[in-house]
């Protein structure tokens, strides 16, 4: 199971078809982990139990986003329904739990920015803009202002909210849904910092970027601007994941093992 995480680079200066791995490393304490994200200073390192559990490990890093050095701070159980993905707000005093084969976003509080062990239940979301489809994927700008959601499996899209209110799902106004982008899964989602690229993990193993024409806007995303990278890893179940963009770095989870890609 893949998890990935991507680096904060603007769209102008960096493209997925730079990256080259420079290092992997097992995680310990982790076994078929379904989600990966960081702390924006990369001191910290987040997954999920993939195996069916509401189990979430929080990982301290000694170098920035130097996975050569982690070790294992804490793990603990949260909500009662099996965990698909986990996301964090920029400033980290917010977390987005998506539940498996549900249409459910669960948000989050940490009075302690970062810190798993303050984390305190807020509110769910039922996203029933997805129609039929349960929720699959979620990611947010950086200012909180729009968040967007993706259908699993075939004929995949994503639908886009509008926030009033930083990163308060329960103000998301449904807003469009962008072309349909193929017949596969998507395994990781993110824009880049200015929010003209979005940038997938598909469960063919591949980076997938887009323009869009306007800021944070799926709906104006281009499907003729796709450049694919291919990662050349074998999974060893298929892709479920979380995306989040920080450093000019990314970062891919299959099962207990991160691979390090720099742009």
């Amino acid at each position: 199971m893949f998890g990935v995480v991507l680096g904060l680079a603007t769209s102008a200066s960096r493209s997925v078809s730079t990256l080259a791995l420079v290092d992997s490393t097992a995680v310990p304490d982790a076994y078929y982990n379904g989600s990966l994200t960081f702390s924006v200073d990369g001191n910290y390192m987040y997954s999920i139990d993939g195996s069916g559990s509401t189990k979430v490990f929080q990982y301290t890093l000694a170098g920035n986003f130097d996975i050569s050095t982690i070790t294992t701070l804490t793990s603990l159980s949260v909500g009662t329904n099996y965990i698909g993905s986990l996301v964090f707000s920029y400033d980290g005093t917010k977390a987005f739990i998506r539940e498996n084969s549900t249409q459910n976003l669960k948000a989050y509080s940490l009075s302690t920015p970062w810190m798993l062990s303050s984390i305190v239940y807020e509110n769910t979301l039922v996203l029933t803009d997805l129609g039929s489809y349960d929720l699959n994927m979620v990611t947010f700008s950086v200012d909180g202002l729009t968040m967007i959601v993706s259908k699993p499996s075939s004929n995949v899209s994503m639908l886009t909210y509008s926030l009033s209110t930083a990163y308060d799902i329960q103000s998301a106004s449904y807003v469009g849904e962008s072309p349909n982008i193929g017949n596969y899964s998507i395994s990781g989602l993110n824009f880049t910092n200015d929010g003209y690229t979005l940038v997938i993990l598909n469960d063919a193993v591949a980076f997938r970027e887009y323009t869009l024409n306007s800021q944070y806007d799926i709906t104006s995303l281009d499907l003729a601007s796709v450049v694919i990278f291919e990662l050349g890893l074998n999974p060893s179940q298929f892709p479920a994941s979380s995306v989040h963009t920080y450093a000019d770095k990314a970062f891919v989870m299959d099962a207990n093992v991160v691979y390090s890609y720099d742009y």
